[in-house]
């Protein structure tokens, strides 16, 4: 009786700590595929782990999951990374057709060699520290960095190049300000490029 009862018990921990203590998320991976068949094919993605919903096809990343981009791919619509998911560039070019919106307590992280565009607004919102960016990333609209938000590239490989305004009190590699001269490398912006005209041209005859 008494060998039951703990057969019994060692049993219901096992159950509890599987359920409990299982992976936080679930892991969704890019396949060589995804280049040519696009986002939005199962065939694209590999997954593994505790996965509850049916990301990237109709339901939104969930808290705890990753995605890993391995492959050149294009997204049409916008990027979500809400609190406690992870999205990592590994290698390739990432196109997204829209806006990336990096939420407080998410982690995105873009490897060397790397190219992000972004044919939209790319938000980093408040707080949101878990960014780092070694690769290169392109944004033909807006970047906000909200306040105390981080953006660093550690390896200073990292190259932001945004088309529209920069604002926000956070920082981009160190700085708020667009392309400093005390931070390699720098972030630019179109917008505050400065028009150069030809106002003279003398020649001499040689």
């Amino acid at each position: 009786m008494k060998i039951k009862y703990s057969f019994f018990l060692v049993l219901l921990f096992s159950l509890l700590t599987k359920s409990t203590f299982a992976g936080g998320g679930c892991t969704w991976t890019t396949t060589a595929s995804a280049t040519s068949l696009g986002w939005n094919n199962a065939a694209s993605w590999t997954r593994s782990g505790t996965c509850t919903g049916f990301w990237p096809f109709s339901s939104s990343l969930g808290s705890g999951d990753v995605v890993n981009i391995n492959n050149s791919v294009t997204i049409t619509g916008n990027v979500t990374v809400p609190n406690n998911a992870t999205l990592n560039l590994n290698a390739g070019t990432f196109t997204v057709n829209g806006n990336v919106d990096l939420q407080n307590g998410s982690t995105f992280l873009s490897a060397i060699g790397t190219t992000m565009n972004v044919n939209g607004n790319f938000n980093n919102s408040n707080n949101s520290t878990g960014v780092t960016v070694n690769g290169s990333i392109n944004v033909s609209g807006n970047l906000t960095s909200g306040s105390g938000s981080t953006i660093t590239s550690p390896t200073g490989t990292g190259a932001f190049t945004v088309g529209g305004s920069i604002s926000g009190a956070g920082t981009v590699f160190g700085s708020t300000a667009d392309c400093p001269n005390t931070a390699t490398p720098c972030l630019t912006s179109d917008l505050f490029t400065l028009p150069i005209a030809l106002l003279t041209l003398s020649a001499d005859c040689n």
